[in-house]
């Protein structure tokens, strides 16, 4: 494994420069190279990856949490919170994004949200560039902050300090890689995924855990105490 985080980065099985790592079949190594990168790292979350999280965080966080993902792009990931039951606040860079409010960078310590100090989670899937960044400022803003990332994130020396200073309280495997581009790119991904959750204060082991897929919304009871749902 790599100790840099070269952008060929996140799809397992290529070696430096985008070239094929010892063992890989040709016929993947011609298929990994012939996508380019999608400009500010935009791979929409299949809905089904926010499903299958939510059982497993569902006790960190009120049944009528107030969320903030700060980078909504479509709402992807915005539409499975709230069909949770959560309170949800989409901003994202880019000004043309139509899950949320546009021009709002995530990364710059003068960016303030509209319910700044009130959020209960950050729950997103970062740009792969720029997710440590995303990962600090997710832990200052909630107690609870949550990501979805390769599989393969902490494997580099260039991570370890990271997750010394931010001591993740549980990483939930996902069991099957998801389809980003499917409409683009066909049924076969290639990219393995974790879930990655901080619970402010947290200073124990972290939990590793396999997670199975979800198509359908999970029942929020903490809702249906509530009356809702």
């Amino acid at each position: 494994m790599s100790d840099t985080d070269d952008d060929f980065w996140d799809v397992p099985g290529l070696g430096h420069n985008g070239g094929p790592a010892l063992g890989m079949s040709g016929a993947i190594a011609a298929a990994m190279q012939k996508w380019a990168r999608k400009p500010a790292d935009l791979y929409p979350t299949p809905i089904d990856c926010t499903y299958s999280l939510l059982p497993h965080i569902a006790d960190l966080l009120p049944a009528d949490a107030l969320v903030l993902e700060p980078a909504c792009a479509d709402g992807m990931m915005v539409r499975p919170l709230e069909e949770f039951g959560y309170r949800v606040d989409g901003y994202d860079l880019r000004p043309d994004v139509t899950g949320g409010q546009g021009g709002f960078d995530f990364t710059e310590p003068d960016t303030v949200f509209e319910q700044a100090g009130s959020y209960d989670a950050v729950i997103t899937n970062p740009p792969f560039a720029i997710a440590e960044k995303f990962i600090r400022r997710a832990i200052e803003e909630a107690p609870v902050a949550v990501m979805l990332l390769k599989a393969q994130y902490w494997n580099t020396k260039n991570r370890k300090k990271l997750f010394r200073d931010t001591k993740p309280y549980m990483e939930l495997n996902l069991t099957w890689r998801p389809a980003f581009l499917e409409k683009e790119r066909g049924k076969s991904p290639l990219m393995d995924c974790m879930w990655v959750v901080w619970v402010r204060g947290h200073e124990g082991d972290c939990i590793v855990r396999p997670i199975d897929r979800l198509l359908e919304c999970p029942v929020n009871l903490g809702a249906m105490d509530m009356g809702g749902l």
